[in-house]
């Protein structure tokens, strides 16, 4: 349970602290599920990029260019 849920600190504090407005902070909130999914879908291409990659890790070295041909 996050603090502002749980009623023991107001928005109105927290966002004091660090000195961000409470229209920030709500918004924030407002699309936190928004950013979860964008961040589900970036990770996407990042996985098979990352896969592709160890594939080809040492590949270059046995193109004819380096075989001493």
């Amino acid at each position: 349970m996050s603090p502002t849920s749980s009623g023991r600190y107001g928005v109105k504090r927290l966002c004091s602290i660090p000195g961000i407005s409470r229209a920030s902070f709500h918004h924030w909130r407002r699309t936190a599920a928004d950013r979860n999914a964008r961040q589900a879908a970036d990770a996407r291409p990042a996985v098979r990029i990352r896969a592709v990659h160890q594939q080809s890790v040492g590949r270059h070295l046995r193109s004819p260019k380096n075989r001493g041909a």
